[in-house]
């Protein structure tokens, strides 16, 4: 019996020791909450073609896929980083993923260097995505019924229709579309499209399957153009006897051709068929354009974001009392030695050398900061410049420069009328304390220390309108034109400057009354521009090493050149050489006070001022030669 009451005494608690483990890691599995998966990013996409174009905001594309069985609601923030660092202020957008979604999200950052990098993240996924290699020009894409992005057709890139974006203040890199069946977006999308192109953005219609062109309804309607050729706005629609699988490199750049506000084309016998090329090299090529590389010096420094912005700021740089602070500054190193080193010879007691130490550091760096704060007026304030274009339905289109001086430390919220609105600082290696949100319901929230300054630049349409203007007399001469009249409205503002564009030409104008009339020729696009020689922004000798005397308005003045240069898309001589205006239009542009519209939303900033570069394109009367 002994073995058997042995056996018996074993086993019994073994088998209540394995029901006891069954019991816990059941009460385990029941209890603890299921693990939730982070949502996955992939498929970076940049720009409209895989590019960037610098000194513009950017197109980003990215799929987010959430495969939790839970509702997740994040930010995603985009990060430019130099180095181990970060760069600018983080771009912010919220997002809303049901279980098991997906969904594009884009992001609007400014490209401001050609080097760096970006990291994106958000609900506890990080992906780091390389900044592809920039080219100048804008994008020229095949839109495509896929939701996806695909390769090229012949030497066109495709872009998906369905990600085409919902603001035209991110279009600014894209130059020319084709298109061979009828987008099915949503209003947002087919606003911005219809707005870009009204600024000058070129649509090359081809034949679907069926030989015929697309026919559009709607708000769309303006592309159903009856002849070859039809405009809208600034902006041109082409009909091609092309379908898309006719679209080999060769007829791809006879397309190019035709891009508005470009020189002639000429023959170039390295295209088969004898199809035209444009005289310059315009990097259709991408194969070869790769292999060139890639150097800001080939672009003019002058008319650069950074460059304007760094121009507005001389404009709020306090004006220290120079000789005060340096003759203080010698003041307190003599009484640090050898005064205190004097003070101790004669009292011989260190606890009075080390308060007298103290109390000289302590007075005199209050005095430095009363001193060192003074000269500027002690005045919030907020220097601008810009750019507007009207849009069709009473809407402008603006690009602003803003450099803003506080006289207290805080954390300051940036915003302005419009939508679409996109922030950024433009800066290239530092970085910056705050956060930006674009697009819907945009801010740029920034520290800005006490007695500084913190450059942001801004894009936005918005609504508003400007004086109508119409040309009622036009007249082409043997060297440019010999008679121009153009009829403004009463409420056209008075100009601090006035150009007129025609073609290859610059013209001064002048008005009297209702009438504004021609003046005379002020030189061809390259020469009045001078974008080689960078004439407009190397401050004088006394702005860097001492007072520089010159005047708010003779600051504006200067910036006047850059910005007639960015309205163009112009940053080097070539550019210019290569630009025409369109021969059916003329562009009026006129330099006045900017509009209270474009002032920043924010209290704190009592004191706004700005100068605005208007721009009008304006139509020629029916038969103009």
């Amino acid at each position: 019996m002994f073995p058997l009451e042995l056996t018996f005494s074993v086993r019994l608690p073994r088998r209540w020791f394995t029901w006891w483990i069954a019991v816990c890691c059941l009460s385990v599995l029941v209890c603890t909450p299921a693990v939730a998966l982070a949502v996955e990013i992939s498929d970076p996409q940049w720009g409209f073609d895989g590019r960037v174009r610098p000194d513009r905001f950017n197109l980003l594309t990215v799929t987010l896929d959430n495969p939790s069985l839970d509702t997740v609601t994040f930010d995603l923030v985009l990060q430019k980083t130099f180095g181990a660092g970060p760069v600018d202020a983080p771009v912010v957008q919220r997002i809303a993923m049901g279980p098991g979604s997906r969904r594009i999200a884009q992001m609007y950052p400014y490209i401001s260097s050609e080097y760096g990098s970006w990291q994106l993240s958000g609900d506890r996924t990080k992906l780091d995505i390389p900044q592809p290699r920039a080219r100048f020009r804008g994008a020229r894409v095949l839109l495509d019924p896929s939701d996806q992005i695909l390769g090229g057709q012949g030497s066109l890139k495709r872009f998906p229709a369905g990600q085409f974006p919902p603001f035209v203040t991110a279009t600014d890199t894209l130059e020319a579309v084709v298109l061979d069946h009828v987008p099915t977006w949503e209003e947002p999308r087919r606003q911005a499209f219809l707005d870009w192109l009204y600024q000058g953005g070129a649509v090359f219609l081809l034949q679907g399957p069926s030989g015929q062109y697309p026919e559009f309804s709607g708000a769309l309607q303006v592309l159903n153009t009856p002849l070859e050729r039809g405009t809208y706005g600034s902006g041109v629609i082409h009909k091609t006897e092309l379908s898309r699988r006719d679209l080999s490199s060769a007829a791809v750049k006879a397309l190019w051709t035709r891009v508005p506000n470009r020189a002639p084309p000429v023959i170039d016998p390295n295209v088969e068929s004898g199809l035209t090329a444009r005289p310059v090299d315009d990097d259709d090529d991408d194969e070869n354009s790769d292999k060139q590389p890639f150097n800001y010096s080939d672009g003019s420094s002058s008319v650069r974001s950074r460059a304007i912005l760094e121009a507005l700021t001389k404009m709020t740089k306090p004006d220290h009392n120079w000789w005060l602070l340096h003759g203080m500054f010698w003041v307190y190193i003599l009484l640090i030695f050898p005064g205190c080193y004097i003070i101790g010879q004669q009292r011989n007691d260190f606890r009075i050398v080390y308060v007298a130490l103290i109390g000289i550091v302590f007075v005199f760096s209050l005095a430095f900061g009363i001193v060192g704060r003074r000269g500027y007026g002690e005045t919030t304030t907020i220097h601008s410049v810009s750019i507007v274009q009207p849009l069709p339905d009473g809407q402008l289109d603006v690009a602003q420069w803003s450099n803003a001086f506080v006289t207290s430390g805080a954390m300051y919220d940036m915003t302005h009328l419009g939508t679409g609105v996109l922030y950024s600082t433009c800066q290239e290696s530092e970085p910056v304390r705050g956060l930006i949100v674009n697009g819907n319901e945009p801010m740029f929230r920034v520290d800005i220390p006490p007695f500084s300054s913190r450059e942001f630049a801004h894009r936005a349409k918005m609504p508003g309108t400007l004086p109508a203007a119409t040309v009622k007399e036009f007249a082409p001469g043997p060297n440019g034109l010999s008679k121009l009249t153009i009829q403004v409205a009463d409420d056209f503002p008075q100009a601090e400057e006035m150009y007129l564009l025609a073609r290859d030409r610059f013209y001064s104008v002048a008005r009297k009354g209702n009438e504004i009339t021609l003046r005379s020729s002020i030189g061809t696009i390259p020469a009045f521009l001078r974008l080689d020689q960078n004439q407009n922004y190397y401050p004088q000798f006394g702005g860097m090493y001492g007072q520089d005397d010159r005047t708010q308005e003779a600051r504006y003045r200067e910036l006047v050149i850059p910005l007639i240069a960015r309205s163009l898309n112009l940053r080097t001589q070539a550019d210019a050489e290569a630009i025409r205006w369109s021969p059916d239009r003329v562009r009026l542009m006129y330099v006045a006070d900017m509009l209270p519209e474009l002032h920043v939303q924010n209290p704190k900033f009592t004191s706004q001022t700005g100068k605005t570069l208007y721009c009008l394109d304006l139509a020629l009367p029916q038969g103009t030669p």
